[in-house]
């Protein structure tokens, strides 16, 4: 019955460039995935905290910090391919996705490290981008959060050795967003643009940041990962409707700038897939500013 379910979530994956498609929960893919490694003998170290606000209803989360680190065997590489794929995937098709980070190739200085939060405390939090040469890292709203201010974060390190052995780190955090953070480009992935518009609304200078960013690596790389980033602008799209971007009479300049952004995006999509996520964000665009 296991075997049978993980190959239905590897056909989710294979399948994940229809549009209907919604990305299976990533914590239950990757349970699903980490518990096959554990089938076939890889062990499995496991850190596990979180605590709950008792003093609220339904008890919410306050904080959460779950680190799994473990080590597959060259035969089991294609392992790393799925968690990686189950990473795309919510990254792309989750509606709740706001954020997708990756390295590839890290250097000694540690360009492109993040920190991801734990809590509301900004000193707790867990460090990707150190130890392991890449990382894919996304950010994904607590759906049942009213407040839309707390995220849970997830990132998958690793790094072979010449064996063809793979060291891998899978970390979920659950915090609340921060306020503010700088941008940066990282190795060869998406980049870091996490400034927190989210808590502000009719940010337009925020969301501006934010998708000149995407639409800048789109442009200038020609990795698998520019799909990712597609299904990133329609995702900050998404959110700048529903938090009053380009609404003020003010911003139809910067908002005129955008759509001329998006239309040139359209025209040189990579793939079909990537065109109709451009075109998904155009309507949003369009929505931004109707009355």
């Amino acid at each position: 019955m296991k075997n049978l379910i993980l190959a239905s979530l590897m056909l989710v994956s294979l399948n994940a460039s229809a549009q209907n498609v919604i990305a299976q929960d990533i914590e239950s893919w990757m349970s699903s995935l980490i518990s096959q490694a554990i089938d076939n003998k890889v062990e499995v170290s496991k850190s596990l905290g979180q605590e709950r606000d008792i003093t609220k209803e339904g008890t919410p989360l306050k904080w959460r910090c779950d680190i799994m680190t473990f080590t597959l065997p060259k035969k089991q590489r294609s392992m790393l391919d799925e968690m990686i794929k189950a990473f795309e995937a919510n990254g792309t098709y989750n509606p709740n996705c706001y954020s997708v980070n990756t390295l590839s190739t890290g250097n000694p200085q540690n360009e492109g490290k993040r920190n991801l939060m734990i809590g509301d405390d900004p000193s707790r939090y867990v460090t990707i981008g150190e130890q392991y040469g890449n990382y894919i890292n996304i950010n994904i709203l607590d759906a049942g959060d009213t407040t839309k201010t707390h995220r849970y974060a997830y990132a998958l390190e690793w790094k072979e050795d010449h064996k063809g052995n793979v060291f891998a780190r899978y970390i979920v955090t659950y915090a609340k967003i921060p306020s503010a953070q700088t941008t940066t480009y990282i190795g060869m992935g998406i980049p870091s643009n996490q400034i927190g518009y989210i808590n502000e609304k009719a940010n337009d200078d925020a969301f501006i940041t934010n998708f000149n960013n995407l639409k800048d690596y789109y442009f200038n790389h020609q990795t698998k990962l520019t799909a990712v980033t597609a299904g990133s602008i329609y995702n900050l799209c998404k959110m700048g409707v529903e938090y009053g971007v380009f609404r003020r009479p003010e911003s139809t300049e910067k908002w005129e700038k955008v759509m001329h952004d998006i239309d040139s995006l359209i025209e040189v999509a990579k793939t079909e897939t990537d065109r109709k996520n451009f075109q998904k964000a155009r309507d949003l665009l369009m929505k931004m500013k109707q009355k």
